[in-house]
């Protein structure tokens, strides 16, 4: 294993896979015609907003609890790792889940 899977693991994988899935959804939504989310900008981007601020600190958090000498090695069951196994997955998965589908109005 590389030094680059020891930091990152398959998390730029699943980040563009994630991406790709949103874009996908951006393009096709339209032609499925569903209900859409009855919010202001105001609202969207706020809670849009809201969501990027907690999902950063959950990353650096994650980061910060696992070193990088024990990835891979040993399971991690401290810092972010003792609320969720993959709290790096969690965060940017909520965003494209979540805040995406309230700030797309869906």
């Amino acid at each position: 294993m590389n030094k680059y899977d020891r930091i990152f693991g398959s998390g730029p994988r699943g980040f563009m896979l994630s991406l790709i899935i949103l874009l996908l959804t951006w393009f096709l939504v339209p032609m499925i015609n569903l209900p859409e989310i009855t919010a202001n900008d105001y609202f969207r981007w706020t809670v849009f907003i809201m969501i990027l601020i907690v999902n950063a600190f959950i990353i650096i958090w994650s980061i910060q609890s696992l070193p990088l000498k024990q990835r891979v090695r040993k399971l991690i069951t401290t810092g972010a790792n003792k609320y969720c196994r993959h709290p790096l997955y969690t965060a940017f998965i909520s965003v494209f889940s979540l805040g995406f589908a309230v700030f797309l109005n869906n």
